[in-house]
């Protein structure tokens, strides 16, 4: 009975913290703003692009870990972050050899967003269902 008690208090424990992941602090000062309805529709339609895409296998034959990227209830909300983008380099064959940061927190951007980054150095982040606050 000690024992059962224990694993649902530790399982609520990790489900509990699961909403609310430690990174999120280091952004508590960002703005935030309404996402558009015309906003959403082109953001749903690049990640149903961007899930085609990756169901392809690669030019070796492996094909790409499936990642499902949704937007749900509260991907009405965009978080804009202005905090400075570092850049580091990994020596690797994978062509995504950079490695991001916003302050302590790595982020994983595409590798053609780099003019991007260079020339603006903010992001806009969009709740999905494997990004929560």
């Amino acid at each position: 009975m000690l024992a059962c008690s224990l694993l649902a208090i530790w399982r609520f424990r990790v489900k509990s913290r699961r909403g609310s992941l430690p990174w999120i602090s280091a952004f508590q000062d960002a703005q935030t703003r309404k996402l558009l309805p015309e906003e959403r529709s082109a953001v749903e339609n690049y990640l149903d692009n961007l899930s085609q895409i990756q169901q392809v296998p690669g030019p070796t034959g492996a094909s790409a870990a499936p990642i499902s990227l949704t937007l749900n209830a509260e991907s009405n909300s965009v978080v804009i972050l202005t905090h400075s983008i570092t850049r580091y380099g990994i020596t690797t064959d994978d062509p995504n050899k950079w490695r991001y940061y916003l302050d302590s927190v790595e982020v994983h951007l595409p590798p053609f967003w780099e003019q991007y980054i260079n020339d603006e150095n903010n992001v806009e982040l969009i709740l999905t269902d494997t990004l929560r606050w």
